[in-house]
């Protein structure tokens, strides 16, 4: 199951054209598709769109990990194989990322990832969870979730917080702006961030992480989804308008290799 399969699945929970919208047992989702699924359903809960949303993935290890982070005090760290699921702490934690971040670089080590792009992804995964901590602006839990393979990473940074655009528009250079596809593609310059004098929102940074490397990265929020697809030859670069989704959530896929 894909990120399109889910941007049509929420369509129908947002809309209601589905009394009951159900995804076929058995089906694997992608970990990005996965994270986003998770934030369609906590919206609709948090909504009460009416809907009543039947999702049958009962052997989807992703999806098993994220069913069981919502559950009523759950660990905050929860893994299957490859996999981690953790739970970002809902203000800066020093103790947490110390004790995160060796993990991550670690298994990129043993992924066959050079120490210097070892540390380098690591540190943009975390920039996005420092965004977390300055911009999301919410109680709801947000989430990081990866995967690392053999010459492959997977990560997933999600929250339902204040989204990119009303992030931006705190900022009186950016109070123009009326889509989240105008704040996604600004976001991704360096040094744009909704304080005045604040520092950027790291985003150039992770792209300038995953430049060299095959895969995608997909930045979705509020109205507006921006893809980086460098999985062949020729970069691309894509935004679409979808239906509303607070909050951010950043998904991204990169190989050492052509896919």
């Amino acid at each position: 199951i894909t990120i399109s399969d889910i941007e049509r699945f929420q369509r129908a929970v947002v809309d209601g054209s589905a009394i009951e919208q159900q995804i076929v047992s058995g089906s694997c989702l992608s970990l990005a598709a996965a994270s986003e699924l998770d934030c369609v359903l906590q919206q609709a809960q948090l909504k009460s769109v009416g809907n009543t949303v039947n999702v049958l993935l009962q052997t989807c290890p992703i999806w098993t990990l994220f069913r069981q982070m919502r559950e009523r005090n759950a660990p905050r760290r929860l893994t299957a194989g490859s996999l981690a699921l953790i739970r970002i702490p809902l203000i800066y934690d020093e103790e947490w990322l110390n004790t995160e971040i060796p993990q991550l670089e670690a298994q990129l080590l043993r992924g066959r990832f050079s120490r210097h792009l070892a540390k380098s992804l690591t540190g943009a995964v975390f920039e996005m969870v420092d965004n977390v901590w300055n911009h999301s602006q919410t109680a709801e839990t947000a989430v990081l979730a990866y995967q690392v393979g053999r010459r492959s990473f997977t990560f997933s940074v999600t929250d339902l917080g204040l989204g990119v655009l009303d992030t931006l528009k705190r900022n009186r250079r950016y109070a123009h702006f009326k889509t989240s596809i105008e704040a996604l593609e600004e976001a991704v310059k360096p040094n744009v961030s909704g304080k005045p004098d604040g520092s950027g929102l790291g985003l150039d940074q992770l792209t300038r992480s995953l430049a060299d490397l095959w895969g995608r990265t997909r930045l979705r929020s509020g109205q507006g989804a921006l893809t980086f697809d460098r999985e062949t030859d020729i970069p691309k670069r894509r935004h679409q308008f979808l239906p509303q989704l607070p909050g951010f959530q950043i998904s991204a896929i990169c190989r050492l290799s052509p896919p």
